[in-house]
């Protein structure tokens, strides 16, 4: 097998290439159609594969939305197009993706193999498909007490719809706290914590009815990192108003105290997460990641707290510092 854009792009080699070698068309963006993908491969004649993604990589959590179109119209025309069959791809870019975020995906393109769109299929025929999927994943998956399983799982990949999820991405979990001050509305903020805490208890609710079904824990750890996210936004806010309200550092430091220990609480069941499924290696240049994070955190209880100022002074001005928790002067 070889991925099938060397072949694409160098058409030169085709001749030299064993005769049995498959090639992998791959396309992992949520498009309408992917024929253009497959067309080099049936004009060279070489046997294929389709390969669309489950859009895992560098995410806390899959973007199902995206994944869901990419693998039905990439499978779809393929199929018509003669391919032997398809293999769905997952990609760890950034080292930290959790597998069990993706079983929903990957049963998604089992039953786009087994019964792929027609050619002529509308996209209300994808989202009727998928529609039905959704209702029969979580019995057939958890049993009847996950009924609910699998539109629940859709609903934990639309927190990314959220600003204060900073989309779900790797990355962006990982920038500063005070880099989110004043891009997310309250209103965003109230509204992720509610969507996370009623996801969070339908979750769980599933787990005590129907323990050790794969995908729970996944699926609960992004929800908590959501949680995180929001309250870390409002944090950040919270933060950046301390230089027109020094009164109230006494309770930012609270919230800064309270958000440490949740983000601590986030790496030992990441931690705990990676362990049922991987090997250590690697574990500890993501703990790391937390580590720091935790230690931005430290800092800021430690004092003192030194806070961006949106005037510039120009020549000599007095300043006063004050001690974040009045420990003593500032020397």
């Amino acid at each position: 097998m070889m991925w099938g854009d060397i072949a694409a792009q160098h058409r030169e080699i085709v001749p030299l290439l064993p005769k049995d070698l498959i090639a992998l068309p791959w396309g992992y963006h949520p498009g309408e159609s992917f024929r253009s993908s497959i067309e080099p491969f049936v004009a060279l004649g070489l046997e294929f594969m389709v390969c669309p993604g489950v859009s895992c990589w560098g995410q806390i959590y899959p973007d199902l939305g995206a994944a869901f179109v990419n693998i039905a119209h990439f499978v779809r025309d393929g199929a018509a197009m003669g391919a032997l069959g398809m293999l769905n791809t997952s990609w760890d870019d950034t080292g930290e993706n959790l597998f069990d975020a993706t079983w929903l995906p990957f049963a998604w393109g089992a039953e786009m193999a087994w019964t792929p769109l027609p050619p002529d299929a509308r996209d209300a025929d994808r989202k009727a498909r998928l529609a039905s999927f959704l209702e029969s994943f979580g019995p057939a998956w958890g049993g009847p007490e996950a009924r609910d399983l699998g539109p629940l799982l859709v609903r934990v990949s639309d927190l990314r719809k959220n600003p204060a999820s900073r989309s779900l991405s790797d990355r962006n979990f990982w920038k500063p706290i005070e880099s989110a001050a004043g891009t997310v509305p309250p209103k965003e903020v109230r509204s992720a914590l509610k969507e996370c805490g009623a996801l969070e208890a339908a979750l769980e609710s599933i787990r005590r009815g129907a323990p050790g079904t794969p995908g729970l824990g996944a699926a609960l750890h992004a929800v908590r990192r959501t949680a995180y996210l929001a309250r870390a936004a409002a944090l950040a806010d919270h933060l950046q108003a301390l230089r027109d309200d020094p009164s109230a550092v006494a309770a930012t430091l609270a919230e800064v105290r309270a958000t440490l220990q949740e983000l601590h609480k986030l790496r030992e069941e990441y931690a705990s997460l990676w362990a049922e499924e991987n090997r250590p290696w690697w574990l500890e240049r993501n703990l790391a990641k937390f580590d720091q994070a935790e230690g931005f955190l430290r800092a800021l209880l430690e004092g003192p707290i030194v806070l961006p100022f949106e005037r510039v002074f120009l020549g000599e001005t007095e300043v006063r510092i004050v001690a974040a928790q009045h420990r003593g002067p500032i020397r």
